[in-house]
């Protein structure tokens, strides 16, 4: 029995057809992408298109039209107010307002809140003349409620 030679067996018929075989593959696979794809992106676009536009207003935030019990705050002070209360004191919406009614006056917090917004409004009107230096994060540093003394070393 003799050994097969090197390269027995090799043709180029062959090496085509199997490229061919690969190539198949690649483009098949390619394909289903492509197809799940288009039908992912069918998916997003009609539901995007099904949402309901938002109201007209333009109220305080997502469609829910203008504040109502404004006391301190503009209307158009509204977000960079609020904002600036989240990153100071770390509190969500909740933490000062009624869920579902923003403009009642039913939490102690949102009283306490007023009173601080006067406060640092105060001190910056007399002390910095008008410059926006003393803010909620200033005593607060993100939590709710601000130290009152250094933390021990």
């Amino acid at each position: 029995m003799t050994a097969p030679r090197p390269g027995a067996g090799y043709s180029p018929a062959n090496a085509l057809t199997r490229i061919y075989k690969v190539v198949s593959v690649q483009w098949a696979t390619l394909y289903l992408m492509r197809k799940v794809f288009l039908a992912a992106f069918a998916v997003c676009a009609v539901s995007l298109l099904a949402q309901d536009a938002p109201p007209p207003g333009g109220g305080p935030g997502r469609g829910m039209g203008p504040a109502k019990n404004l006391k301190i705050i503009k209307q158009e002070e509204i977000r960079s107010v609020m904002g600036a209360f989240v990153a100071g004191t770390g509190l969500k919406c909740s933490g000062c307002h009624v869920q579902g009614d923003f403009a009642s006056d039913n939490k102690e917090e949102k009283v306490v809140a007023r009173k601080m917004l006067e406060m640092v409004r105060s001190v910056n009107t007399n002390t910095f003349n008008g410059d926006n230096k003393v803010t909620c994060y200033t005593c607060h540093r993100g939590d709710k409620h601000p130290a009152t003394a250094p933390p021990a070393q």
